[in-house]
């Protein structure tokens, strides 16, 4: 499934009706969410337009005096929107998504600035969720609210900014909402100076979407018409599944090795819910250990290739006294003959084991 939500402040101008059905088209979108439509009269002759062909059907709130606005469109051939649930701020789609049979919904949401509004539209949804027996929610949109301090920069911050931030974490977490992972830029909005920038646009999901739609990721997709990026919620393309990861159980004897896994641990920071921390991590860690493998290899030697250097020095002893040198290369030899034997044999048992299993 993919979803776009947008904020383009306003639809009156047909250059934005243009750029949003070029979107539409470009990434195939099932569902558009757009907020501030800042339209007061029906969106029927628009919609359409918007989606740039193909079967689709709509539903809209109107702008309060040319403010707010909301305008759900999607393809009615994957998607069976059976009611809707609307209020100030937000504008649901009680569904059934036709490819599989699961019920969802979704909400539109553009979240007033003030916090007492701001408030009662979070107590407002989460009675909604309550009253629902569907176990797929997914919310998208405008929130008007950031997670914590980092994520606004260039503006002045307080009290109330704190005070907002513990009201919208409280709600998510009451709401038993999810982050869904993010990719692409780390701001949505920004000032037209630059200079002020902050992520107040996302997608929440219960953990039961994340449990039915693993690899789903949000992605920020680049400015245009708007001061907001658009956010594009989709499955990433499903391939034969992941590359088997080849990680040799002797690495664990290097100090080296260890040092490295360990450091790209700690360093790797991934937003994200639990598994998919865990996910990026070990990806992480892979590239690092392949490279550092590769380096490796590439001055590694075999034990028959130590023991044909040692047995050179060996015949070279048959001819003459070897030097100081050519004695401590024979014992650092011997040592290393052993050293590299013990690795090859716990790679050969190692690969047999997985011939076993895969057998």
């Amino acid at each position: 499934m993919k979803i776009i939500s947008f904020n383009v402040r306003g639809l009156g101008s047909e250059t934005k009706h243009g750029i949003i059905s070029k979107l539409v088209l470009k990434y195939r979108v099932d569902v558009l969410c757009v907020q501030e439509t800042k339209k007061e009269v029906d969106m029927e002759a628009l919609y359409k337009k918007l989606w740039g062909g193909g079967e689709c059907e709509c539903c809209w709130a109107l702008a309060n005096n040319v403010a707010g606005g909301l305008l759900c469109i999607w393809d009615s051939r994957k998607l069976e929107v059976t009611s809707q649930i609307t209020g100030q701020g937000y504008l649901g789609l009680v569904s059934k998504w036709i490819v599989t049979g699961d019920l969802m919904v979704i909400i539109n949401i553009y979240a007033p600035s003030k916090r007492q509004r701001k408030k009662m539209l979070w107590d407002e949804i989460l009675e909604k969720k309550r009253a629902s027996p569907i176990a797929l929610w997914c919310m998208v949109g405008d929130f008007n609210s950031i997670r914590c301090l980092v994520k606004r920069v260039g503006q002045a911050t307080g009290l109330y900014a704190t005070t907002d931030i513990e009201m919208f974490n409280h709600f998510i977490a009451q709401m038993e909402l999810e982050d869904v992972p993010l990719a692409g830029r780390k701001y949505t909005w920004y000032k037209p100076n630059g200079r002020v920038k902050s992520r107040i646009d996302r997608v929440l999901v219960l953990l039961g979407w994340l449990e039915r739609w693993p690899r789903v990721a949000q992605l920020v997709l680049n400015r245009g018409i708007s001061d907001q990026c658009t956010i594009l919620m989709r499955n990433r393309e499903i391939d034969w599944g992941p590359k088997p990861w080849r990680f040799f159980n002797f690495w664990l004897n290097d100090s080296e090795c260890r040092e490295l896994v360990s450091r790209t641990w700690a360093d790797t920071e991934v937003v994200g819910w639990a598994a998919f921390i865990v996910k990026e991590k070990l990806k992480a860690i892979k590239c690092q250990v392949k490279n550092w493998w590769g380096g490796r290899n590439t001055s590694i030697q075999t034990t028959t290739d130590v023991m044909d250097e040692m047995n050179a020095i060996d015949r070279i002893e048959e001819t003459r006294i070897l030097s100081e040198e050519e004695l401590q290369r024979r014992i650092h030899l011997q040592q290393t003959y052993w050293e590299v034997a013990l690795k090859e044999e716990s790679q050969l048992a190692q690969k047999a084991r997985v011939r076993w299993m895969l057998g």
